[in-house]
């Protein structure tokens, strides 16, 4: 097994070069569709950025909270993201706040929406703040499994929110995505 630290250096390498690619190559082909790029239309951008913050917000849901909880007789705290670590509650956070960001970019010039899109982000990381457990280990306890289930419904608040009002206002839809199987 390799140290930790050439671990890291090879995770900061592989980002820095995502980060590149995004930054000379990938960001241009998305904000200028074109006949003979990967998006041919605005509105084929707008999709695709609206599926990328639709499945953020499912994957933080299922996954990074889901997991855990597993089902009340049968939580399994050792099943979320990055436990070993201790960084399971701070993925979350960190996924939220970007998402938070992705949605208010995508959202169109509605005042309403937009705080209501903030209002339901603040709420969720106000709940996930809350918590102080950085691994979802209170799983196991029913009183504190709830506090992890309100942090969850809070997410799919906003994904609701999203589905219903930010995707008809840029007159897009979640559409399918690797998450949902077969």
């Amino acid at each position: 097994m390799r140290p930790c630290s050439n671990h890291h250096k090879d995770i900061e390498n592989a980002t820095a070069k995502i980060h590149a690619d995004w930054k000379n190559h990938y960001a241009a082909r998305l904000t200028s569709p074109s006949d003979t790029g990967p998006y041919r239309s605005h509105g084929e951008a707008v999709q695709e950025l609206f599926k990328a913050l639709s499945t953020g917000l499912q994957f933080t849901s299922d996954t990074r909270l889901g997991r855990p909880l597993g089902t009340f007789d049968r939580p399994r705290p050792r099943r979320a993201e990055v436990w070993r670590s201790g960084r399971s509650s701070r993925h979350v956070k960190i996924s939220l706040s970007a998402l938070h960001d992705l949605a208010v970019r995508l959202a169109p010039a509605d005042s309403n929406l937009i705080k209501k899109l903030v209002s339901a982000f603040d709420h969720a990381l106000l709940k996930l703040a809350g918590l102080s457990d950085p691994v979802f280990a209170s799983v196991v306890a029913p009183q504190a499994r709830i506090k992890v289930e309100i942090v969850q419904q809070s997410v799919d608040e906003i994904r609701r929110i999203i589905t219903e009002d930010l995707g008809p206002k840029l007159g897009v839809s979640a559409g399918f995505n690797a998450m949902d199987g077969d």
